[in-house]
This record gives C-alpha cells, sequence and structure tokens, in this order.
C-alpha cells in the first residue's frame, strides 16, 4: 500500500497487485492518449515492483522519507503519479467536452 499504509497485509496486497496487473493489461489497448499512457505506464511499474518485493522479500521496504510524509519508495511515487496523471487526464476530458457543447 502506497507510503507505507496497512502494512502487514502481504497476502491482500499480492492478490490486489495481480488483480491490477491483469486489469491494466485488459485495458491497455484501448489507451490513446499520452497522458493515459504515461499513467498506465507509471501504474503497472509501480504495481509490479511492489508485487516483486513482496514476492521476494515478504514486503515492500519504504526507504524515502522526507518527515512531513510518510516514508514511502519510487515505485509508490510513481504509482501516486501515475493516479494523479488518470485524474488529471479524466478532468481535462471532462472539461473540454463541457466547452465543446456549451460553445
Amino acid at each position: 500500500m502506497a507510503f507505507g499504509l496497512l502494512t502487514g497485509n502481504n497476502t491482500a496486497f499480492i492478490i490486489l497487485s495481480i488483480t491490477v496487473i491483469a486489469a491494466i493489461a485488459t485495458i491497455a489497448t484501448r489507451i490513446k492518449t499520452l497522458p493515459e499512457t504515461a499513467a498506465t505506464a507509471l501504474i503497472l511499474a509501480g504495481t509490479a515492483s511492489n508485487l516483486a518485493d513482496r514476492l521476494l522479500r515478504g514486503g515492500v521496504i519504504d526507504y524515502i522519507s522526507l518527515g512531513w510524509l510518510p516514508a514511502f519508495n519510487i515505485a509508490d511515487a510513481a504509482l501516486t503519479t501515475g493516479a494523479a496523471l488518470i485524474i488529471a487526464a479524466y478532468i481535462t476530458q471532462k472539461l473540454r467536452k463541457r466547452r465543446i457543447t456549451s460553445a
């Protein structure tokens, strides 16, 4: 889980990671824009990296600490950035549709 939240649920996160990877593989062929492609790649990479850590090490090691944030790792940063890109792309698409329909 991003930023070390809900630690100790390794099996649940392994199942969740496999499910996310399968979902991304399923929808990847429908992605058309660069922001969505970048977001998907970041989420896939972060999920795969954390899954590998869970399978090989029994858990994910968070090694970046900024003091004011919970500890995290590069995979968590990739997941968070990917999610932010998806949200930004969604909002942008909605705003474009509103401009087109109101014009």
